[in-house]
């Protein structure tokens, strides 16, 4: 039995899971794979308080763990294939085991999208580039998205890339003026707008060609290898995982749907990127785990 399980260990899992535990609550953090969400596979971590100098996913992750370890939080990595939020008593399965608790926090975080190409497996399209540096250079590189997370991985990649097509299927680039102004001043990054990677044809190890379709000028643009080397990345955005939940709270669409952090279910909290919101960052995710643990202390009576 705990007070509160928190489901996700990302940043919005883990900050609700300190906060729960600071105000002296049974805590049981249930994980699947790694401490860190998304941004644990984020080349590099900007525009928030309190990062080192060339802060990545990777640092950041760490530090996320060490908090979990020195507030003797109860972590475990195991995936929750089972929810039943109904009662006063929540009921959390995992593949391992069952827990109950009087409170459930979900913080489950959320996947990236694909690109949609029937070959995708085979061609190796990648969502990350840490741990890839040998692979990258000398490349060209493909990076379908025009945000900010893509922005920043075609900064990251053009450091070591031959060339990096930054490829956004929308009119213009949807990223801040910071990004915008480095991308431009990049001698080694095209910005492709109004374009789609449509098909790749090779291996993981050799892709021999890219195609990509430009709306504007209704016209496919074919990429042929040569003695050049090809890799794909992906940052279209990401979909949430609320597959587990989706028939037992309210939703909006693939996201839960909250007022604040509850859910339409009592004693049920939810943030991050699970949530029906506007603004999808670290420091809002951050926060609404701060504001789930406080209402959940709230809903517990203490």
């Amino acid at each position: 039995m705990y007070d509160i399980i928190v489901v996700g260990a990302g940043p919005a899992g883990v900050s609700a899971a300190l906060y729960a535990k600071s105000r002296g609550f049974n805590v049981l953090l249930l994980e699947k794979d790694e401490v860190g969400g998304l941004i644990k596979s984020v080349s590099h971590v900007t525009h928030y308080v309190g990062l080192s100098e060339d802060e990545s996913g990777e640092t950041f992750r760490e530090k996320l763990e060490a908090q979990i370890a020195d507030a003797d939080i109860e972590l475990k990595y195991e995936e929750v294939i089972e929810l039943d939020l109904r009662y006063e008593l929540k009921k959390v399965k995992t593949r391992q085991n069952s827990y109950n608790a009087k409170a459930v926090i979900l913080a489950m975080g959320s996947t990236p999208k694909d690109l949609g190409l029937d070959n995708e497996k085979e061609i190796g399209v990648e969502h990350s580039a840490l741990g890839l540096d040998e692979e990258i250079e000398d490349r060209i590189i493909f990076v379908a998205g025009g945000s900010d997370g893509a922005a920043k991985e075609a900064l990251y990649l053009s450091k070591l890339a031959k060339k990096v097509y930054l490829v956004e299927e929308k009119d213009e680039l949807g990223m801040i003026d910071e990004f915008k102004e480095k991308i431009e001043a990049s001698d080694n990054i095209e910005a492709m707008t109004s374009s789609k990677i449509v098909s790749a044809s090779g291996t993981r190890d050799k892709i021999t060609e890219v195609c990509i379709y430009d709306s504007a000028e209704k016209e496919e643009k074919l990429f042929e290898n040569g003695e050049d080397e090809f890799l794909i990345f992906a940052y279209i955005g990401q979909r949430p995982n609320t597959e587990l939940i989706k028939d037992s709270v309210e939703m909006a669409g693939p996201y839960i749907k909250t007022d604040g952090v509850k859910t339409s279910i009592p004693g049920v909290f939810a943030c991050g990127d699970i949530i029906d919101k506007k603004i999808r960052q670290i420091a809002t995710a951050v926060a609404e785990g701060c504001t789930c643990a406080i209402e959940a202390q709230k809903y517990l009576g203490y």
